[in-house]
């Protein structure tokens, strides 16, 4: 009895019992670190799915969907936001008014030369 107390209570033994204490818990902070990590990135996941589905309904467009580029859709909602698709917008309309200008001026003229 006295030879096995004596084994259990070397500095080995006592050393071996507390790398495997101490390996245990490593072993545990790593795994609750990454179940972590884990939920951490499904919740991620999670609000981009959300947020990709609540632009497709916003917008009608489906992103997964073949049919637009999505540098092409970027570059269009980026212009609507910055505001340059509104400015494009007035500029056709200035361009119009312009038009028609013209086009009276051309109307006036003819009358004019008819008469």
């Amino acid at each position: 009895m006295l030879v096995r107390i004596s084994q259990q209570a070397t500095p080995e033994a006592i050393l071996e019992d507390r790398n495997k204490e101490a390996f245990e818990l490593g072993v545990k902070k790593g795994r609750e670190l990454t179940e972590g990590k884990i939920d951490y990135k499904n919740k991620e996941i999670q609000d981009l799915k959300k947020k990709i589905n609540d632009f497709e309904k916003a917008s009608g467009i489906e992103i997964s969907g073949f049919w637009h580029k999505p540098e092409e859709v970027g570059r269009i909602v980026k212009s609507v936001l910055e505001g340059t698709y509104s400015k494009e917008l007035e500029r056709l309309n200035d361009l119009k008014q312009t038009a028609l200008d013209i086009a009276k001026s051309i109307d006036d003229i003819l009358k004019k030369k008819a008469t």
